[in-house]
């Protein structure tokens, strides 16, 4: 929610976090690694793109000249930064249409975590990513990784199979 259209460079495709905000207001991150600059992807910035375009055209309607540096995300009415509640009323709409588990919004960060190392990102790239140590990746997301275990287990066994047979 900290986030400014001036932290998103669309020409190298990054977005730089530099800050948060919460129901506390606005304030510097708890770590220095939470400060980072992460790459987006093509879609992502496409999409992006849109909603810049979006917010655009809605603040003139509203006779509002928007600004590099406004927030990115903002109420579709009002045009107020969102707070904790419009996420929190999103995700629970999400879940109702379409019959979807309802989960927190900061599920969605575990989501993104569980799903880039099960794709076999290194530990440390998502910590990285995520602005977390690779130990407190490791210690929240070790469980999520048995079923790589698993896989490992049988390669090595189709290995030590194929060496038999060759001997």
């Amino acid at each position: 929610m900290g986030l400014y259209w001036s932290d998103i460079d669309f020409v190298n495709k990054t977005i730089s976090i530099t800050k948060t905000r919460d129901r506390y207001g606005e304030r510097d991150p708890k770590t220095k690694r939470s400060i980072r600059k992460v790459h987006i992807n093509d879609v992502l910035a496409a999409e992006l793109k849109v909603y810049y375009n979006w917010t655009v055209r809605e603040k003139w309607k509203r006779g509002i000249e928007p600004k590099n540096d406004d927030v990115v995300f903002i109420t579709v009415k009002g045009l107020h930064p969102i707070a904790d509640s419009y996420t929190k009323d999103a995700m629970a709409l999400i879940s109702t249409k379409y019959a979807i588990r309802r989960i927190k919004t900061h599920g969605l960060r575990h989501t993104f975590a569980s799903i880039l190392l099960s794709r076999n990102v290194p530990f440390i790239t998502v910590a990285k990513m995520l602005g977390d140590h690779p130990n407190t990746v490791n210690n929240i997301y070790a469980h999520s990784l048995v079923k790589k275990e698993t896989e490992a287990s049988e390669v090595l066994n189709l290995i030590v199979d194929k060496k038999e047979q060759i001997m």
